[in-house]
């Protein structure tokens, strides 16, 4: 149903070899203008292939209607259309998209864009499809945005661990309620000298379980700050650094333990929310990473959590 959302890619590796070979001036202005807007290869003559790098969508579209108005009636017109209909489609404004590929349709019958061999869609009817197939699902289902998650360097924490020290910032505005308890929990001191309990090697480690403190490693990963929290999803991803709180059964987060992703965890994209990111010390992290387990995952060694230490921009 994206199909539409590659061709703009495609049509791009051939919009030279679309152009006349012997074009007059309007027309060679025409398609080195578009060829300036949109994402395209070239082979120079080393031959290594160069790839443009692709404008901000808006940009684009802005860029593709002055085109369009500086060249209208040369043979770039239906190319240039195309691109055009097809940014509409990317900034999910299917209704407009849908009546620009109609409108190709009806002014460029016969373009090569439009046209397609008996019993098959041409490239715009297959796009007409694709709009019409979004504006339908969007009439059933609600379409809800992730919050954006931007990182507040306005307080930042320290861990300060057996092994060594890292830094925190924190998405307090794409996940208030998760960051707030953690920097409560943190500020009470219910993290001092508890122990990372659990470690996926190389992959991620999950700390914050007040049952590390006693001498008994059966109930590790079983206590609890007494309350588990909403799930704040944003579009934060668990890329290296990430810092989530463990997800539990209902759709819900843990009260107080956390995982942190010390390399990519894309499986726990859109399953658990990330709250805080490690902006210094991430090697330390990694470290942890590494202890020697059992095959549980249940770490022979403590590395434990000395402390915790917040600490303002000034």
């Amino acid at each position: 149903m994206m199909k539409t959302k590659s061709l703009v890619f495609c049509l791009a590796f051939s919009v030279l070899a679309l152009a006349p070979a012997r074009g007059q001036d309007a027309e060679q202005r025409a398609w080195k203008a578009l060829n300036r807007v949109i994402p395209s290869h070239t082979y120079p003559p080393q031959g290594a292939m160069v790839r443009t790098a692709s404008p901000p969508l808006a940009e684009m579209l802005a860029k593709l209607d002055g085109v369009l108005a500086a060249h209208a009636g040369t043979s770039a017109e239906p190319v240039a259309a195309f691109y055009r209909a097809n940014t509409l489609f990317e900034l999910e404004r299917f209704e407009d998209a849908a009546a620009a590929f109609r409108k190709l349709q009806s002014t460029f019958p016969d373009h090569g864009l439009c046209r397609a061999a008996s019993g098959a869609k041409s490239q715009v009817g297959e796009a007409i499809a694709d709009c019409e197939d979004e504006i339908a699902i969007r009439k059933v289902y609600r379409v809800q945005r992730l919050p954006h998650a931007v990182l507040d360097d306005s307080e930042t924490c320290v861990i300060h661990t057996t092994l060594g020290d890292f830094s925190l910032g924190f998405y307090k505005d794409a996940a208030p309620k998760t960051v707030a308890n953690f920097k409560e929990l943190a500020r009470q001191g219910f993290y001092n000298d508890t122990y990372f309990h659990h470690v996926m090697s190389f992959r991620r480690v999950t700390g914050g379980c007040p049952n590390t403190k006693n001498n008994d490693r059966d109930d590790d990963g079983a206590g609890s700050s007494g309350e588990d929290l909403p799930t704040e999803l944003n579009d934060a991803l668990h890329t290296a650094g990430a810092v989530s709180m463990v997800a539990v059964p209902g759709g819900r987060s843990h009260g107080c333990q956390f995982v942190i992703s010390v390399h990519d965890q894309p499986d726990l994209n859109n399953e658990s929310a990330v709250f805080a990111r490690i902006t210094d010390g991430l090697e330390v992290a990694r470290l942890i990473s590494q202890q020697r387990t059992d095959d549980s995952g249940n770490p022979y060694d403590s590395v434990r959590i000395r402390s915790i230490e917040f600490k303002s921009k000034k």
